[in-house]
């Protein structure tokens, strides 16, 4: 083969013109970003300005965050009208599950909060009234913050939501320095952890390699542990606890697959009321023909089947269980979100094998310009 002729000039050239229109939008992209870093900047200053008015108008003093004061802080603003005092305004910086979310905290002189607003965000959830889910702190104070429920859908976020938003309840009340002691967990008899890892193991099958991810730092309701599979799934133990007794009423193992389908679920216990005063409680026929409506299903059918729906009467439950039923979904749609916060990685071999064909175009396509350019030469 002729090297020389295949690298002339015109076979190269469109290769070249290729490489330059990218380097040239390359360089345009580099300098748009540096002109308009600061503007934008600038307009993120002042959203977080205006925010201060929104949350408790008056007169503004910027002063020193005290000592002690929690990381999230960032800013402190003492407010007053007519020279007294109103409240303070705290500014805090929390780290959401797509990245930062900047909140401003109004807090009355009765330690109140006034009101929470979101400044910046990069959240990708897709979840419909996340940044309106600071609104649920209007009103409440250091005694009945923790009332606040997280957001369904995207519990890392919401969960540091409100961490900030107590951090500057606590920053605006001079309650810093000091960690609360931790209130000490109900005791709930749940299954050992070998033994939780045997049963997913055989929910799994054959050449289950499950890896302990459950998220440290998240506090869910019914999620207890979190097992990838090893393909790209999860399995999650949950466990609903009856209101009633403090005792758990269903256990539950749920494998979602790579694609967030389910792939198989398993009822480890399911307890309702006993018989009384004519109450029949469900049979265990009843309610496994029940747990076998949920294979296949992804979080948005297991939602429009079970969830999503105007009447109640039409949502599918366990006869003579209702709210048995309602906490087994509530769980079930907890599972679902805790994978996607994680996220799921497909590991099909139809997957690899586009992959693997799209790289293989993007290699050849150069190589064939030239070759093309080559044959067209030599023709004449």
């Amino acid at each position: 083969m002729d090297f020389k002729k295949i690298f002339k000039k015109e076979n190269i050239m469109p290769v070249a013109v290729l490489c330059g229109i990218c380097l040239v939008v390359a360089v345009l992209m580099g300098a748009i970003n540096l002109v308009t870093e600061p503007i934008i900047k600038k307009a993120e200053e002042q959203k977080v300005y205006d925010s201060l008015r929104v949350v408790l108008d008056g007169e503004f003093e910027k002063v020193e965050l005290p000592e002690g004061a929690p990381a999230t802080a960032n800013g402190l603003y003492r407010v007053t009208e007519d020279g007294e005092l109103k409240g303070h305004v705290v500014t805090v910086v929390t780290k959401g599950y797509a990245g930062e979310i900047a909140i401003t905290v109004g807090v009355d002189a009765d330690g109140k909060i006034t009101k929470a607003v979101i400044t910046k965000q990069s959240e990708t959830h897709g979840k419909s009234g996340m940044s309106a889910y600071p609104d649920n702190f209007a009103g409440k104070g250091a005694d009945d913050i923790d009332e606040v429920e997280t957001f369904t859908g995207a519990t890392i976020s919401s969960t540091a939501i409100k961490k900030a938003v107590t951090d500057a309840l606590n920053t605006a009340l001079g309650n810093v320095g000091t960690e609360p002691e931790p209130e000490p967990e109900p005791e709930q008899p749940l299954r050992p952890e070998t033994e939780i890892q045997s049963l997913a193991a055989t929910l799994v099958g054959a050449g289950a390699d499950l890896e302990d991810v459950t998220p440290a730092d998240v506090d869910y309701d019914y999620v207890r542990r979190v097992y990838s599979d090893g393909n790209g799934g999860y399995v999650i133990y949950l466990v609903a606890i009856s209101p009633n007794y403090g005792t758990p009423e269903t256990e539950t193992l749920i494998h979602l697959n790579n694609k967030g389908e389910i792939e198989a679920v398993e009822k480890l216990l399911w307890k309702t009321s006993d018989a009384i005063w004519g109450y029949v409680p469900p049979t265990a026929e009843e309610v496994d023909a029940f747990y076998a409506t949920f294979a296949g299903k992804t979080l948005a059918q297991f939602k429009a089947a079970y969830v999503n729906t105007s009447d109640t009467d039409e949502v599918e439950h366990v006869t003579n269980a209702t709210n048995t039923t309602g906490r087994l979904i509530d769980s079930m749609v907890e599972a679902f979100e805790a994978a996607e916060d994680l996220g799921y990685e497909n590991n099909d071999f139809a997957a690899r094998i586009v992959g693997i064909v799209a790289l293989a175009l993007a290699i050849a396509a150069p190589v064939a310009i030239i070759g093309y350019n080559f044959n067209k030469r030599r023709k004449r």
